[in-house]
This record gives structure tokens, C-alpha cells and sequence, in this order.
């Protein structure tokens, strides 16, 4: 047992000293993922912002570990529908490739927790998890710019839509999906 801590103690330590601390922010353009195709999805593009720290731990000359904390804030609306809202913490896990130093693409898992939602009516589950692809290009030593796509594999809320007379006619499934361009720089 006191190996495996040592052991663990050592690693977090060699992985401190040889990672590199970043801040980034930027813009989110999210949509929404009905996963029915009887009802059509109506409900628009949202433009809105994200902020994190990160983390990237070099384990070899072309590998890289990104993980950290980010704040997402999404938001979408749509002709004679609510607006949908939706605020997130969440901590990325990416598998970076470094072929060289202008372009890093990166492939990962983002688990997250709905900080918020609006409006009240409908009920938010409290986390998501979605993959993550990004490609970052770094023009400066210490800028990079990433462009990405999250595309959320657990739906955050169900739809029970009705006809008319009230009577339920179907179900479905609202899952997250948006775009992402933002500027990290290295500390």
C-alpha cells in the first residue's frame, strides 16, 4: 500500500513539474439534439461564451493530457418555444497529438454538472458527459487558438409533447451539441 502512494505521490509530482497552466475563453455556438424524428427541431443556434483553466501534462514529444475546469453557458430559442438555457461546470479529459508545434488535434470525454437551467418548467438533470474534438493552432509561443465540437451522449432533459387536447403524443430526448472557438494562453 505505501508503494502504491509513493508510487502515485511520484508520478502527480513528475506530471506537476512538466505541465503547463493555460487560461482560455471564448465563444460557444450550441445547439440542441432531439433524439425523436417525429417532432421537428425548432429551436435555433445560440451564440453564447465560455471560460476555463487547463492543465496539460506532456507524457511524450507527441502526446499530450489536457484536463481541467471550464464554465459553458448555453442558451438556444426558437419560434413559439421557450428558451432553453443552460449553465455548466465541467472537466475535460483530452488526449492531445502534437505532430508539431503549430497544430495539436485532440480527441476526449467531457464530464460535466448543470450549474443552471432556464426556464423552470422543464426538469435539468444534473450532469452530461459528451465527447469532445478540438484542433488547436498555436500562431505565438504562448497563444493558441482551438476550434471544436461537444456533442453530448446523455440527454439533459425530456420533452413530452402533447396535441391540442392535452393528450401526450410523444417523448423526446434534448441532448447538447455545440461548437466552440477560444483563444488559451499559457501562464
Amino acid at each position: 500500500m505505501r508503494f502504491h502512494l509513493t508510487f502515485i505521490l511520484l508520478i502527480s509530482v513528475v506530471c506537476l513539474s512538466t505541465g503547463q497552466f493555460r487560461v482560455k475563453a471564448g465563444m460557444t455556438y450550441s445547439d440542441l439534439r432531439l433524439d425523436q424524428d417525429f417532432f421537428p427541431n425548432d429551436y435555433n443556434f445560440g451564440l453564447n461564451y465560455m471560460v476555463g483553466v487547463e492543465y496539460n501534462i506532456g507524457l511524450t514529444n507527441l502526446i499530450g493530457l489536457e484536463t481541467g475546469l471550464d464554465y459553458y453557458r448555453l442558451h438556444n430559442n426558437g419560434e413559439n418555444l421557450e428558451d432553453i438555457q443552460r449553465s455548466y461546470m465541467a472537466i475535460p479529459l483530452i488526449v492531445s497529438f502534437k505532430p508539431n508545434s503549430l497544430i495539436s488535434p485532440g480527441l476526449g470525454f467531457l464530464a460535466s454538472t448543470n450549474a443552471s437551467g432556464e426556464p423552470k418548467s422543464i426538469f435539468f438533470k444534473r450532469y452530461d458527459v459528451s465527447a469532445i474534438a478540438k484542433i488547436a493552432v498555436k500562431p505565438f509561443q504562448h497563444i493558441a487558438l482551438e476550434i471544436g465540437y461537444n456533442l453530448g451522449f446523455v440527454p439533459f432533459s425530456e420533452l413530452i409533447f402533447t396535441n391540442e387536447f392535452g393528450d401526450e403524443i410523444g417523448k423526446a430526448n434534448l441532448h447538447n451539441k455545440f461548437y466552440f472557438l477560444r483563444v488559451s494562453i499559457d501562464l
